[in-house]
């Protein structure tokens, strides 16, 4: 019997929920800023993903955005860390 090196828990599908819906309201974020007429870069980079969110921020207020986004993304991002080394530690 092959034995599976990874093995899929409830962690980390709840892990995969929150990166894909952290993912959604990133490039939300990134397409609203695209059609507010700012260039974006194609590639997804550190700099650029700071870029983007403090483009957003600054246009939310003159376009009337809500700041949500910001926020579900940022509560991802920690949410996906802490997830990350919840399951590398209870692989132990």
């Amino acid at each position: 019997m092959i034995r599976s090196l990874f093995e899929v828990t409830p962690l980390f599908i709840l892990a995969i929920v929150i990166g894909v819906f952290g993912s959604v309201l990133y490039f939300m974020m990134r397409a609203r800023v695209a059609k507010a007429g700012i260039p974006v870069k194609f590639y997804v980079t550190g700099k650029e993903t700071k870029r983007i969110l403090r483009l957003y921020k600054e246009l939310a207020h003159t376009k009337g955005w809500s700041l949500w986004p910001i926020t579900g993304y940022w509560i991802s991002l920690v949410v996906i860390i802490l997830l990350g080394l919840m399951l590398v530690w209870s692989g132990r």
